[in-house]
Parts: structure tokens; sequence; C-alpha cells
């Protein structure tokens, strides 16, 4: 087991924990990623952090 001060945390992490902090309302908003292609995606995702979303999720499709 590493000691806390050299494990490596994912790079959104860090975003996402200074956006959990506060008082303040945050908006979370969620993609199904590649619907209804993948040049969308990205310009909702775009969009939507210029609309000041504090984190967005996308989802992976799949099938069972």
């Amino acid at each position: 087991m590493h000691p806390p001060s050299t494990i490596h945390h994912p790079p959104g992490r860090d975003r996402l924990s200074q956006a959990l902090r506060g008082a303040a309302p945050r908006l979370a908003a969620y993609v199904t990623a590649g619907d209804p292609d993948l040049e969308t995606t990205a310009e909702l995702v775009i969009a939507l952090e210029r609309a000041g979303a504090d984190v967005v999720e996308l989802g992976v499709p799949f099938t069972d």
C-alpha cells in the first residue's frame, strides 16, 4: 500500500472535489457518449462547460 502522499488520482478528481466544495448550487450534466454521434457528443460537452456545468458525466452505452 502506498503512503497517501504518493497515491495518483485520476486527472478529474481534484476538479470534482473543488466543484463540490462550498454552499453554492452546482450543475452536473449527463451525456450519453456517441448519441447521436461522437461529433455531437463533443459539441455538447464543450457547450455544457461554457454554460457553467461544474461536472459533465459521460455515459458509455453498452448492450447486454
